[in-house]
Order: structure tokens, then C-alpha cells, then sequence
């Protein structure tokens, strides 16, 4: 076997190592993870934004308000105060970043359960062939 073809077979080997790693991952679920999340972010985003949400308590003469013009600091959006837009949106992300995390930690858990109880010792073959996702310890 000459250098090219063994690098051929041993990338080709990664290759499909790679891919096994990708489908362990199961793609399909990971729209169930984030979409809490989503939600979650939409509520938060709806109930910081409402009328009743802009009220102010005066602490001191500096916080004022012209009722007839809608002036003042009690009637900005929480969003137009300097920063609270990205904090809203790197939370947002954040907590997307982490319910993916969990979602695909708990995907390789329960394959590695699932192949320790030879529960899935019948699904090494091909999706195509099974009609069911191939599992990473079975295959």
C-alpha cells in the first residue's frame, strides 16, 4: 500500500468517523431544545416592553415625567437604556448555547445507556436500510 492511498483510507476513515459523531448528535431533536428557550425570550421580551413595565418610582427630583408629551425616563423602553439590548440578547444566546449543550449531551447519554443494555444492538446498520437512526455504541 503506497502513502496516498493509506492517507485516502485513513481520511476516508475520519470522514466517517466524523459523520457517525454528527448523527450521534441527532440534529432532528435540537429544534425541541431551543425552542423554550425561544419562547421563554418572547415572553420576557413582551412583558419588559408593557405599558405597566415603564412605570417609575421617584426616588429623588432628578426622575421626572411629562404625562401630556410622554417624556421622561419612566416612558423609555427598557431597551433604549444604554447596553440592555445586548445583555437581553447575550442571555438570549447564552441560554440557547446551553439548552443545545444539555440536549446533545443527553442525545450521546442515552445511546451510550441505550448500547451498555444492548438495547440498540440492532441499529449499527444504515438509517436507509432500518428506517431507524444509527447509534454511535451499536455501531
Amino acid at each position: 500500500m503506497n502513502r496516498e492511498s493509506s492517507r485516502s483510507v485513513s481520511s476516508s476513515h475520519a470522514h466517517a468517523s466524523l459523520r457517525l459523531w454528527l448523527s450521534g448528535i441527532r440534529p432532528k431533536t435540537l429544534p425541541a431544545s431551543i425552542a423554550p428557550v425561544l419562547v421563554g425570550a418572547a415572553c420576557a421580551w413582551r412583558l419588559l416592553d408593557a405599558p405597566a413595565a415603564r412605570s417609575c418610582i421617584a426616588i429623588d427630583d432628578r426622575v421626572w415625567a411629562d404625562l401630556e408629551m410622554a417624556k421622561g425616563p419612566c416612558f423609555a423602553p427598557w431597551y433604549a437604556y444604554d447596553g440592555a439590548l445586548a445583555r437581553f440578547v447575550a442571555m438570549t444566546l447564552l441560554c440557547v448555547g446551553v439548552a443545545l449543550f444539555l440536549q446533545i449531551a443527553v442525545n450521546f447519554a442515552n445511546d451510550y445507556s441505550d448500547g451498555v443494555r444492548g438495547t440498540d444492538a440492532s441499529r449499527g446498520g444504515s438509517e436507509a436500510a432500518t428506517g431507524k437512526p444509527r447509534r454511535l455504541v451499536a455501531s
